[in-house]
């Protein structure tokens, strides 16, 4: 416990990464071994990292259920998919080990999220399984392209409309509007396609 202690507590001083499995709670890791106050500060730092983990599972899922149709379930889905996805990917079998949850429920999720172009899966030689990972961040903003590409049609259906059929002053502040919402999708399409090339930089230098 001592040696092990020692080791690990050097390595996250040099920032070392490592991943750990264990069929053990955290807490009971090394349970009445010789020595073991040598390696409870180890455990504390597992237990901190595990409790930051569950809460920002909870913070993603949170906002994904805010800002988009994800049920809650699917939300923390996702979420998991995006903290887990340097060291591990999911199978169908493993989700449903995880979550807790049916194998319909976790089977109606996975296809949303996929339709929705939140994650994308893998197979591997000799393995008929599914592997779910995020979709590349280039990939998730070109939805978001999407989106703005049909904003710009309406915004620009709008404005044709509201020039004709301008008929006094509060039809003409309705126009302003119009045309400054115009104003605001095209900086953020602009803004959209920087942050995407950027992200394909990133994302062809990390494969």
């Amino acid at each position: 416990a001592m040696i092990l202690g020692k080791l690990f507590e050097n390595m996250f001083k040099e920032n070392i990464k490592i991943i750990l499995t264990s069929n053990t709670r955290i807490a009971e890791l090394y349970k009445d071994g010789l020595q073991r106050d040598q390696f409870k500060p180890f455990i504390k730092i597992m237990e901190e990292i595990q409790t930051q983990r569950g809460e920002l599972i909870e913070m993603f899922g949170q906002h994904f259920d805010n800002i988009s149709p994800l049920p809650p379930l699917g939300a923390r889905i996702l979420a998991m998919l995006i903290l887990d996805s340097c060291s591990r990917h999911y199978t169908f079998e493993d989700l449903t080990e995880v979550m807790g949850a049916s194998k319909s429920s976790i089977s109606t999720n996975l296809n949303l999220l996929l339709k929705m172009g939140k994650i994308s899966y893998y197979t591997q030689p000799g393995d008929r399984k599914k592997y779910y990972r995020p979709s590349d961040f280039s990939e998730r903003f070109g939805n978001y392209l999407k989106m703005i590409s049909f904003e710009k049609e309406i915004i620009e259906r709008l404005l044709d409309y509201r020039k004709n059929t301008i008929t006094c002053h509060a039809s003409r502040f309705e126009l302003e509007k119009c045309m400054a919402y115009k104003e605001h999708i095209l900086e953020m399409e602009d803004l959209l396609n920087k942050s995407i090339d950027k992200f394909k930089e990133i994302e062809k230098n990390g494969k």
